[in-house]
This record gives C-alpha cells, sequence and structure tokens, in this order.
C-alpha cells in the first residue's frame, strides 16, 4: 500500500505533516517555525530567524516570525507601537514629545515637527 510508506520530512524539518517543507510541525535546531498569516495552526516552512518576510518579525518565546500590525511594515513586536517602518506614505514617530506613541505611524506629521525621509 502506497499510502502506509514512511517518507522524510524536508531537512530544515524536525517533524512534518507532509514530506513538503510548508508543512513542518518542529523545526531542526538551526531553523525556526514560520507561522503563516492568519493561521491559527502551529503548521508552517521553517526558516531561519533573519528569513521573516518584511511584514513578520521574530518571536523569541514562539520562536517563529509573527505577522506585524497592519499599521507596520517591518516591526520589532506585534503591537502598533513597535514599527520599524511605515507602508505607504505613512511616517513613523520617532520622538515621545509628539503626543503620539514612539515607533507608531501616522499620515502626517504633527504641527512643529518635520519629516526628515519617511520619519517625523
Amino acid at each position: 500500500d502506497i499510502d502506509s510508506i514512511c517518507k522524510s520530512c524536508d531537512d530544515t524539518c524536525e517533524t512534518c505533516e507532509t514530506a513538503s517543507n510548508d508543512r513542518c510541525l518542529t523545526c531542526s535546531s538551526s531553523a525556526l517555525v514560520f507561522h503563516k498569516e492568519n493561521s491559527q495552526s502551529a503548521i508552517g516552512s521553517c526558516v531561519q530567524r533573519q528569513g521573516c518576510q518584511n511584514d513578520y518579525f521574530f518571536d523569541v518565546l514562539e520562536k517563529a516570525c509573527l505577522k506585524c500590525h497592519s499599521k507596520c511594515l517591518t516591526c520589532s513586536g506585534s503591537s502598533s507601537t513597535e514599527c520599524l517602518s511605515c507602508p505607504g506614505e505613512e511616517k513613523l514617530i520617532r520622538e515621545s514629545s509628539t503626543g503620539y506613541s514612539v515607533n507608531s505611524c501616522i499620515s502626517s506629521c504633527p504641527d512643529n515637527y518635520y519629516q526628515l525621509s519617511d520619519q517625523c
């Protein structure tokens, strides 16, 4: 019976659902689980820490690449105040005295602040 044949996981997977690297359950020691967007499942691809996509960040506790807040292009965490860069024409707040949260994205710089590149 062909269904009872054991197949090896992809090299990046420690355990897997299928022999494809995008169906890992756990990762080998050199790779980390990548959680797909909008997925509550632990199944994903195993990538190196620096392999997180632009709109994902590496979460140390989960040992996984997790999705940034929708207001962030790149981030250091899942909150809207953990942005490292902003999508489109949004500006990144770097000063706490603006009245806005530091490391958040807004559509335009507040009064008495100027735009430098993509930051206020």
